[in-house]
């Protein structure tokens, strides 16, 4: 049912703990892959964005490289119910614009289960002074219709009108 082009690249056993990968998307020749919620210190948690560029220069297409990994400022309460989905887009500057879909009502692990709170946390990335670090810098928290009367959700899309 697959076509024999379809290949899996790179190491997936590159992560010692479970890698929470729960997001990809693609925005002009970049893959951005959102690891969900990840344990920063021993109390705090947040998404990790990765760039992902598929590099075709050994001619065996499995080859990728790893661009700046950057972590969301956005801190969730644990590593369960952190970004499920993602999209990228652009504001009146053309500057992208990531909104991660929480995966829990209220982006939460607590309040999870009160159905129709769901939120989308619009990002952007900023570099840091320190040696070219980055991270992803909460812009806000945008509130999905209630009428989404969902207990939990697992992706996002856009159509091309919006």
């Amino acid at each position: 049912p697959f076509a024999e082009g379809n290949v899996q690249i790179g190491d997936p056993s590159r992560e010692v703990e479970d890698s929470g990968y729960e997001a990809l998307f693609h925005e002009d020749g970049v893959f951005y892959v959102i690891r969900e919620s990840i344990q920063h210190d021993d109390t705090t948690y947040h998404a990790i964005i990765e760039e992902i560029v598929l590099d075709d220069s050994s001619g065996d297409d499995q080859n990728y490289s790893l661009g700046q990994t950057c972590t969301c400022e956005f801190e969730f309460e644990g590593d369960s119910k952190g970004f499920e989905g993602a999209v990228a887009v652009h504001d009146l500057n053309g500057e992208m614009v990531v909104l991660g879909l929480c995966e829990g009502n209220h982006c939460s692990e607590t309040r999870k289960k009160d159905k129709g709170n769901g939120k989308l946390v619009a990002m952007r990335k900023e570099v840091l002074s320190n040696e070219g670090s980055c991270r992803w810098s909460t812009i806000r928290k945008i509130d999905i219709p209630a009428s989404a009367f969902f207990e939990d959700y697992s992706a996002i899309s856009l159509s091309e009108t919006g």
